[in-house]
């Protein structure tokens, strides 16, 4: 510990909070993320008679009907009556003269759990935590307990300070992904709110030493090092975040302040 915690002067970093609530903080950004695991690649569908103009009509047209007077439901011709019914009668894909079809995949979102999912990461983006949490909690339960829906449904938790959740999902997390920057970053916050300074030095300080490019690793941890007194480590910390985020001023005035306990003593 700092000589300097044995004076009054360390109440200069009492105003610093324990962590902030803009979003960019969190070193997790859900709307990046959550456009990463919903996007599906686009499917482009192309007409072989556009790409070539003497080509073949469309064998759905074959059976005398015009494009003007065939009806708009495809269904009602003959050719796709056939093309249906074989649909029903077998499940591998299918193949008639002049025709090429592959039964249909389901869709992402058919997966139990998975619109349950989609809908608690929309809701984190829309900052509606509460419910997030609901939809979150009910996806995992269904089999949706990916990194991802863990890691939003940690920062749900965060923003409502259900502080004890948090971290217990955290942890747990941070087992299965020990040098992840993300996790390391979020679970420093929640311990560090919830008080335990200590333990949120015990996380970030490795991860920080792993990850130096980690804005946030430094940042939180310059706090929870401030909070116990530790100025030097505070300042040591703010820094390197400092060197990654110059325009940060926060992290100017913190540094002035310790600048003059630290000349002081």
């Amino acid at each position: 510990m700092d000589k300097i915690s044995s004076t009054n002067h360390t109440s200069a970093f009492s105003a610093i909070p324990s962590a902030t609530s803009d979003p960019d903080y969190d070193g997790f950004s859900a709307s990046a993320d959550a456009a990463a695991c919903f996007s599906t690649p686009m499917i482009e569908s192309r007409n072989d008679s556009m790409a070539n103009p003497g080509s073949a009509a469309d064998p759905l047209e074959q059976d005398g009907e015009s494009t003007s007077t065939r009806p708009l439901f495809m269904g009602q011709i003959a050719t796709a009556q056939r093309l249906l019914a074989a649909l029903d009668a077998q499940s591998d894909p299918i193949s008639l003269k002049g025709i090429h079809f592959v039964s249909p995949q389901p869709d992402a979102d058919d997966a139990p759990g998975a619109l349950e999912r989609k809908t608690g990461i929309q809701l984190v983006n829309q900052k509606r935590y509460a419910k997030a949490v609901k939809f979150l909690q009910r996806a995992m339960e269904l089999g949706q307990d990916d990194y991802t829906c863990q890691m939003n449904l940690g920062l749900a938790h965060t923003r409502l300070g259900q502080l004890d959740e948090a971290v217990k999902l955290l942890v747990s997390l941070q087992n299965h992904h020990p040098f992840d920057a993300g996790v390391a970053t979020l679970l420093g916050k929640a311990l560090l709110l919830s008080g335990k300074r200590q333990e949120a030095i015990n996380v970030l300080a490795p991860a920080a030493m792993t990850h130096p490019e980690r804005f946030h690793l430094h940042y939180y941890l310059g706090i929870a090092y401030a909070k116990l007194d530790q100025t030097h480590k505070a300042m040591e910390a703010w820094r390197k975040a400092l060197v990654i985020r110059p325009d940060n001023r926060d992290l100017k005035r913190w540094l002035t302040i310790g600048d003059r306990i630290v000349n002081y003593t």
